[in-house]
């Protein structure tokens, strides 16, 4: 299985990010005892949560979708989308 490639805005690879993460990190681990190639297209976090702007909210999901895109083929997607409500 392989999934979307990219970095986080620091250019770091996104699976660096997964022990600080316990969704991502879990993923990832149960990934790997799989035998699947997770290939993350992007992090991203704010803190504290407030309202997102139009601009951010295109830009980062269109970083999403072009890394989908561009990892095709792909056996699944794994995306975690939280929100305080």
């Amino acid at each position: 299985m392989a999934a979307a490639a990219g970095d986080d805005a620091r250019g770091r690879p996104a699976q660096d990010h997964a022990p600080h993460q316990c969704r991502l990190a879990g993923f990832v681990e149960r990934a790997e005892a799989l035998g699947w190639e997770p290939v993350p297209t992007v992090f991203a976090a704010a803190s504290p949560s407030a309202h997102v702007t139009e601009d951010a909210y295109e830009r980062i999901a269109g970083v999403i979708v072009d890394g989908i895109r561009n990892a095709r083929p792909l056996d699944a997607v794994y995306l975690i989308c939280t929100a305080p409500w």
